[in-house]
Protein backbone atom coordinates (compact mmCIF):
# COMPACT_ATOMS: atom_id res chain seq x y z
CA UNK A 1 0.00 0.00 0.00
CA UNK A 2 1.09 3.90 -0.42
CA UNK A 3 -0.72 6.59 1.32
CA UNK A 4 -1.48 10.08 1.05
CA UNK A 5 -3.18 12.67 2.76
CA UNK A 6 -4.79 15.71 1.98
CA UNK A 7 -5.59 18.74 4.71
CA UNK A 8 -8.32 20.50 4.06
CA UNK A 9 -9.34 24.39 5.08
CA UNK A 10 -12.66 25.66 6.76
CA UNK A 11 -12.58 28.55 6.72
CA UNK A 12 -16.91 29.73 6.67
CA UNK A 13 -16.69 32.91 8.70
CA UNK A 14 -19.14 35.32 10.30
CA UNK A 15 -19.43 39.11 10.03
CA UNK A 16 -16.68 39.24 12.69
CA UNK A 17 -14.09 36.97 11.64
CA UNK A 18 -15.40 34.00 13.48
CA UNK A 19 -15.78 30.20 11.79
CA UNK A 20 -19.24 29.62 12.20
CA UNK A 21 -19.43 25.94 13.27
CA UNK A 22 -20.59 23.78 10.53
CA UNK A 23 -18.28 25.32 8.34
CA UNK A 24 -17.38 23.55 4.64
CA UNK A 25 -14.28 23.08 3.39
CA UNK A 26 -12.92 25.76 1.38
CA UNK A 27 -9.16 24.48 0.12
CA UNK A 28 -10.21 21.24 -1.13
CA UNK A 29 -12.63 20.59 -3.71
CA UNK A 30 -15.01 17.86 -4.87
CA UNK A 31 -13.02 17.37 -8.38
CA UNK A 32 -9.79 17.17 -6.67
CA UNK A 33 -11.06 14.40 -4.21
CA UNK A 34 -12.55 12.81 -7.69
CA UNK A 35 -9.22 12.78 -9.19
CA UNK A 36 -7.51 11.63 -6.25
CA UNK A 37 -10.52 8.61 -6.82
CA UNK A 38 -9.99 8.17 -10.68
CA UNK A 39 -5.78 7.63 -9.85
CA UNK A 40 -7.08 4.82 -7.60
CA UNK A 41 -7.20 6.37 -4.38
CA UNK A 42 -9.51 5.34 -1.95
CA UNK A 43 -10.53 7.54 1.04
CA UNK A 44 -10.51 5.40 4.65
CA UNK A 45 -10.62 8.72 6.83
CA UNK A 46 -10.93 11.86 8.04
CA UNK A 47 -9.71 13.46 11.44
CA UNK A 48 -9.94 17.15 12.52
CA UNK A 49 -7.60 19.25 13.95
CA UNK A 50 -8.66 21.49 16.72
CA UNK A 51 -7.33 24.91 17.90
CA UNK A 52 -8.13 26.13 20.96
CA UNK A 53 -11.29 24.51 20.64
CA UNK A 54 -11.89 25.49 17.01
CA UNK A 55 -11.63 22.99 14.12
CA UNK A 56 -9.80 24.76 11.33
CA UNK A 57 -8.27 21.79 9.81
CA UNK A 58 -9.52 18.43 8.47
CA UNK A 59 -6.82 15.43 7.31
CA UNK A 60 -8.55 13.05 4.89
CA UNK A 61 -6.52 9.43 4.77
CA UNK A 62 -5.93 8.14 1.12
CA UNK A 63 -4.55 4.54 0.41
CA UNK A 64 -3.87 2.70 -2.81
CA UNK A 65 -2.09 -0.76 -3.59
CA UNK A 66 1.27 -0.11 -5.08
CA UNK A 67 1.63 -0.98 -8.48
Amino acid sequence: WEYRTLVGLLETTDTLGNVVRGSHLKSVNEAEVQKLGEEGWELVGVTSINFQGTTRNVIMFFKRQKA
